[in-house]
């Protein structure tokens, strides 16, 4: 295939686009900031939202998930604000490193497929329906383990509360 298209762009979703963020934008500016309101709405989440398929925001609002609860168990534990930035900050950095990694790895998968060699395991041995299991259970596994390192779980560092 060639690299551009003679497609127009769809300039109905780009103005649906800018009218949403400027929505955001009056509303947080407007409504939100003034009353000191913890919740703000900001424009490039929302924007990133509308962007970027499920796949790839799931995860995203998965590791806000796990950030919202540690901080709580931090909390709950009666952890100081310094120790619990510490418990957000490692897994902020081991996120960032789960991210690296995916990145390094697509790039490597994209080498072998560009060479065209044979990648064995999950084309070869697993239906879809298998794959997308391990999947969810890779995610899960990876989510825990997300938690278990910023709550200074094994190997991360010093003990979070202890």
């Amino acid at each position: 295939g060639t690299l551009f298209t003679d497609k127009p762009l769809p300039w109905n979703l780009l103005f649906f686009g800018a009218l949403v963020g400027i929505a955001a934008i009056l509303i947080d500016q407007m409504i939100l900031q003034p009353r000191g309101t913890k919740f703000r709405l900001h424009v490039m989440p929302l924007a990133v939202g509308m962007y970027l398929p499920w796949t790839v925001t799931t995860p995203i609002l998965l590791g806000g998930l796990i950030y919202l609860r540690v901080n709580k168990a931090a909390a709950r534990r009666g952890i100081d604000e310094g120790q619990r930035q510490s418990a957000v900050h490692r897994g902020l950095l081991f996120s960032s490193g789960l991210v690296a990694g995916e990145a390094i790895m697509g790039i490597v998968i994209a080498g072998l497929v560009m060479a065209r060699l044979d990648i064995p395991l999950l084309g070869q041995w697993a239906s879809p329906g298998v794959l997308q299991i391990v999947s969810l259970a890779g995610l899960g596994f990876m989510a825990w383990l997300l938690y278990a390192k910023s709550m200074g779980g094994r190997n991360s560092g010093a003990e979070v509360g202890n």
